[in-house]
């Protein structure tokens, strides 16, 4: 730790003597942990790698650097938001209000840019060896959110990273993706000001130093922040007395935020309190504080499928609220980047959601020497021939036509140019178009085998003991495959290559390398002796599964020797299940897949990985199957279609089932007192012949052998010419509503109608029809005797017809009207009991048109449209006869 200088005295004794007799406060400027790269305008984001604000003076006396000490920080403008978590101390004490600073915000790739430039910059670089990566835990199932944080700093990360080099740096440590720490410090210096908020006098500096650790969750969107102090490291430069009296008791406010963000406030999401604490009792040590900084999960229209999100955050520094002496704004550490995301596909182990830290390049790293007794042992082929294609191209193959220098990428030596690989899903028509190159350039075979004739091995791998190692790996856009960029082929040991594939599977989690996102990094290969003798091929099938039948169904496997393709799917039905149901699967030897079922049940599903080492391994997941109904399409006849009495009406009725192992009954009502039921491959198409006049509603329902449904009606027009004839003239009630564009009108509604089909051939009857509204302008009627379409007469007292007509003179308005012949009005034979009643029905619409919900004029609105439900009203006046 470096020593602490004290800050020289600014002061204002050259004023005259008035402007001092103000009435003086005191108030505190504080100085913190950070890095000062100029003094910002207030409002502006301070300054560092990435987009640089322009700076001036502020107002205020400010303290940059002229102690000589490496963390002297600037006194940014924050007059940003109050934070609704405000107000309170964690121990105790008034403290301010929260604030986000109002500096210049940052869209999501500026802050992904930011980050790269930063790790740059700073030389974060983090280095996951492979040998460690052969046995990592799996779950069998996610932890809950937030879980796998500590409660406090565990003390071997401690001494690993707050002993390494950079932690005590003006920016830290990245000691990886997971883990960030910080040895430094903080100091508070003290002015008075007058009533007018103008500094008069600095008056004391007060400095402690701390320790952070942050670790990011791998189950929950979250950063765990812990900040202790080192005990009996304050200094205070007050001068004697106050050293002794006044600096100790003063309050050192401690606290995180979120900055730099164009996102809302809102979706950085701050956990736990400030705290306040005298500087004696920070002083005392050595208890852990912790806050927690959580990120919402975007929408769908918000981010890609990794549901990404990238946050700066820092800690605040500050007096207390409630001392003698105040501060003007907070002073701060240097930003850190976080980068959180819910990619569901991390199951090595199961990782739903995670939370990194993003100012660092991350790197896998292979070793030559990772060898062992045997041949098969360790991984050192692989890392020699990756050296050989990073330092030496031009000497590996395939070659290249025309000759020219090849550019294979993945190495990093500390340039923002060095190209790094991009992960890509194994779902990526490239990851397999990568196979077919490598092959081809291995073996001389596939589809693209005539491009590499002559370029090629001169001798292809022994398939008994050897492999075709391809350098940038398939799972990487920059694979055999890219147009951009060369690639190299080697023959290397059969296990040694499937093992290195494993581990840079099992890297992917570790280090939380997005495939969507074509997340980058780098692969480092050394000469340490790293060889570690373990049995290590490992299958995970994922957890039990459901959907339904016909959909596919994601299965979340992931196995050791997924790089090379050594695994397979299988499946078998447990229970529930129909003689003949089978599944099938998207990619049989791709551990994260898809299956999909043709029947309803439970099947089992078992991933089984033979890397080729060690012993095969399997593991299973449970598939629960739900039926799905059928989908029926009714075509014909169509609704409101005319047919004459004991002509053929047609059912065209077909269906579609996803479960195509279901089989299917229909049922069909002709709304005549009969039905028909029978079984179906994949139609219910029928033929009926109605032996009355009638308006039927014919339903038809397609039923799987699990009970599941679907069902349709359409309503027809049947028509008998010697049924009858209709005179009709009178009155009903019309109540409010009744007329569209006089909705508040009521009254009584009139209506005549003569109708009658008067030699056997017709297809046409003669007549006319009027309707009109008591009180309004509105009148419908017929055109000339030609206007009507048909006329219905039921055996059971019935009637209906439809046809065309004007309303106010106006053509292109339909109508149909219906009637009850009641017998207590002396009805002809076949009344129907009870007293007459009429319906009058008119909407806009042409010949072929029929009423629908938006009808001009109903006096019975919302009743059926079927002439044995139409729901007429009782007559005012007049009469309903019909004539047989």
């Amino acid at each position: 730790m470096p020593r602490f200088f004290a800050s020289p005295r600014h002061d204002v004794r050259q004023m005259s003597r008035s402007r001092r007799s103000v009435f003086v406060r005191r108030i505190a400027v504080v100085t913190a942990a950070g890095v000062a790269f100029g003094l910002p305008v207030p409002g502006q984001a301070f300054a560092e790698p990435g987009p640089s604000p322009t700076t001036a003076e502020p107002s205020a006396p400010t303290q940059v650097r002229k102690n000589g000490h490496k963390n002297s920080a600037m006194i940014d403008g924050d007059s940003g938001v109050v934070d609704a978590t405000a107000g309170a101390a964690a121990d105790g004490g008034s403290v301010p209000p929260r604030k986000q600073p109002s500096g210049m915000p940052f869209t999501q790739k500026q802050l992904g840019d930011r980050a790269k430039t930063r790790a740059i910059a700073e030389k974060q670089r983090s280095f996951v060896e492979s040998s460690t990566l052969d046995r990592q835990p799996r779950a069998t199932t996610a932890a809950a959110p937030g879980i796998d944080l500590p409660t406090s700093p565990l003390e071997g990360d401690q001494n690993e990273c707050l002993n390494a080099a950079g932690a005590d740096s003006d920016y830290g440590r990245v000691h990886n993706r997971f883990l960030y720490c910080l040895k430094s410090d903080t100091s508070v210096t003290y002015w008075e000001v007058d009533n007018k908020g103008n500094p008069v006098e600095e008056v004391g500096t007060s400095k402690i130093n701390f320790l952070l650790m942050a670790y990011g969750s791998k189950q929950s969107r979250s950063i765990r922040v812990f900040l202790k102090t080192i005990e009996d490291s304050a200094d205070y430069d007050w001068g004697p007395i106050d050293n002794i009296t006044k600096a100790p008791k003063q309050h050192l406010v401690m606290d995180v935020r979120c900055i730099n963000n164009v996102l809302d406030d809102t979706r950085c999401v701050l956990g736990g309190y400030a705290v306040s604490k005298t500087f004696s009792d920070w002083d005392d040590g050595p208890d852990w504080v912790s806050w927690d900084i959580t990120s919402t999960k975007p929408t769908q229209s918000e981010s890609d499928v990794d549901f990404k999100w990238l946050h700066e955050w820092q800690i605040t520094f500050q007096g207390g609220a409630e001392d003698e002496y105040k501060t003007i704004v907070p002073g701060h550490t240097a930003s850190r980047s976080m980068r959180c995301d819910s990619a569901a596909y991390f199951n090595r182990p199961k990782q739903p959601e995670a939370c990194i830290f993003n100012d660092v390049v991350p790197h896998l790293q292979y070793s030559t020497q990772d060898k062992g007794p045997k041949p098969t042992d360790g991984v050192a082929e692989v890392a020699v021939h990756i050296r050989e294609a990073q330092d030496t191209p031009n000497a590996t193959y395939p070659l290249v036509s025309p000759q020219r220098d090849k550019r294979i990428p993945g190495k990093f030596t500390g340039s923002r140019n060095d190209p790094p690989l991009h992960r890509i899903p194994n779902a990526d028509p490239q990851y397999k178009e990568n196979g077919v190159h490598k092959n081809a350039a291995c073996y001389g075979n596939g589809t693209e085998r005539d491009n590499y004739i002559g370029l090629g091995l001169p001798t292809p791998p022994d398939t008994s003991y050897q492999d075709c190692d391809e350098y940038p790996f398939a799972s990487t856009s920059e694979g055999a495959a890219s147009t951009t960029w060369d690639f190299s082929v080697k023959a290397v040991n059969l296990s040694q290559n499937r093992r290195a594939g494993r581990r840079l599977g099992e890297y992917f989690s570790s280090d939380r390398i997005l495939q969507y996102d074509r997340d980058a990094f780098y692969v480092n290969i050394t000469d340490t002796p790293v060889y570690d003798p373990g049995n290590d091929n490992v299958v995970d099938a994922g957890p039990d599964v459901s959907g339904t039948e016909g959909s596919m169904i994601h299965l979340a496997g992931a196995a050791d020797a997924a790089e090379e393709g050594s695994v397979r799917w299988s499946v078998r039905p447990v229970s529930g299940t129909d003689t003949g149901a089978t599944c099938t699967f998207q990619d049989a030897e791709a551990p994260d897949t898809y299956i999909t079922c043709q029947d309803d049940g439970v099947f089992e599903a078992t991933l089984t990985s033979d890397d080729g080492i060690d012993a095969a391994r399997s593991d299973t997941a449970l598939i629960t199957v739900g039926n799905a109904p059928p989908v029926l399409q009714l075509s014909g006849p169509r609704p409101w279609q005319l047919f004459r009495v004991n002509t053929p009406v047609d059912l065209a009725a077909t269906f579609t089932d996803s479960g195509a192992n279901d089989t299917h009954t229909c049922a069909i009502n002709w709304d005549d007192s009969r039905s028909d039921s029978f079984g179906a491959a994949d139609n219910c198409n029928r033929s009926h012949i109605f032996t009355r006049a009638g308006m039927f509603t014919i339903g038809v329902t397609v039923t799987d052998d699990d009970g599941a449904s679907d069902s349709a009606t359409v309503m027809i027009i049947v028509y008998d010419p010697h049924a009858g004839f209709v005179n009709a003239d009178g009155s009903v009630a019309a109540p409010a509503g009744s007329l569209t564009t006089t909705p508040g009108a009521s009254g009584e509604a009139w209506f005549h109608l003569a109708a009658r089909y008067y030699a056997p051939n017709d297809t046409v009857p003669v007549g006319d029809a009027r309707t009109w509204l008591t009180g309004t302008g509105f009148r419908f009627d017929t055109s000339g005797g030609d206007g009507l379409d048909w006329l219905v007469v039921t055996p059971d007292g019935k009637m209906a017809a439809k046809g065309r007509g004007t309303v106010d003179g106006q053509a292109g308005y339909g109508f149909v009207f219906y009637g009850y012949d009641g017998c207590d009005n002396g009805g002809a034979p076949g009344c129907r009991p009870g007293p007459d009643q009429f319906r009058m029905v008119v909407w806009t619409g042409g010949p072929n048109s029929y009423p629908t919900a938006a009808t001009t004029f109903d006096t019975s609105r919302g009743a059926d449209y079927d002439v044995d439900a139409a729901g007429p009203k009782t007559t005012i006046s007049g009469r309903v006869n019909i004539q047989k």
